[in-house]
């Protein structure tokens, strides 16, 4: 096999390669830049854990509310934080209740 039908085989391949990996890579920022679309989360499937902390669809792990520190309600190291805590937890299950119109 002469040296060029060498040199053309191998500068196929590397062309196919780079072609493979080329549509990979349009495939894969096809799919970054896709927006996904969710389904809403009906207000009864949220469990409000405290003020500010709840469980969706009954399963672990629970959610933090971010930018949200109420007071705690089982852990409190006094009775003013434990019912600031109660206060805070009533105050979001109501929210969740009422749904997202709030």
């Amino acid at each position: 096999m002469s040296l060029y039908r060498l040199c053309y085989r191998h500068n196929n391949q590397i062309s196919v390669v780079i072609e493979q990996g080329l549509m990979l890579l349009l495939l894969l920022l096809l799919l970054i830049t896709t927006p996904s679309l969710a389904e809403p989360i009906n207000s009864d499937d949220i469990r409000v854990i405290d003020g500010d902390t709840i469980r969706v669809y009954h399963q672990q792990p629970n959610v933090r509310l971010v930018g949200f520190n109420a007071p705690e309600t089982r852990r409190a190291e006094c009775d003013a934080e434990r019912e600031l805590g109660a206060k805070a937890t009533r105050r979001l299950r109501d929210i969740m209740r009422a749904g997202f119109n709030t």
